[in-house]
């Protein structure tokens, strides 16, 4: 059985990129994605997979700084719209190279040697995953209300853009 963790041993565990060559007209795209890792819930005998899923963290590939184009939003603090008024999200975030959530939780291993290993408190994506692995998603989406998605710079943008997400299992 192994733990999985992002791996931060060679660089950011999340990247974007561009992959088709294209020059991008600006960073309004890679800098204002969000990219959500979701693991399949399993029902008590677990093996099972119910159909649901849990969100265990969001990355942002860079700071979330400014207000964005929502004149209410809470300045340099991640939001959502709840109702009309703005308030600030719950789910754990993490962005750029800064892997510690807003709860303290470090969701990266990096490698040592020939070993990978955590910090005390870091949060695990998976958990006892064992030889049959266990399903992940990745969510990918622009937000809109981000301080880099204000103009309209990237209308013209005819880069396509990859992202890689890098993970590590620690025997648990």
């Amino acid at each position: 059985m192994s733990d999985v963790y992002l791996d931060a041993s060679e660089g950011s565990p999340i990247s974007v990129s561009v992959d088709n060559g294209k020059a991008p007209t600006s960073t309004t795209v890679p800098d204002s994605m969000r990219i959500a890792i979701t693991t399949q819930n399993l029902s008590d005998d677990g093996k099972t997979p119910t159909g649901s899923e849990t969100l265990r963290v969001v990355y942002a590939p860079k700071a979330v700084t400014g207000s964005g184009n929502d004149s209410q939003a809470i300045d340099g603090k991640w939001t959502y719209i709840n109702g009309t008024q703005p308030a600030e999200v719950t789910y754990a975030h993490i962005y750029k190279t800064t892997y510690t959530d807003q709860n303290s939780k470090n969701w990266a291993a990096t490698k040592s040697g020939e070993d990978y290993t955590v910090t005390e408190g870091s949060e695990a994506i998976a958990t006892n995953v064992g030889y049959n692995g266990i399903m992940l998603r990745v969510y990918i989406w622009m937000e809109g209300t981000d301080a880099d998605c204000v103009n309209n710079a990237a209308a013209e943008d005819e880069a396509t853009y990859s992202v890689t997400v890098k993970l590590a299992g620690i025997a648990s």
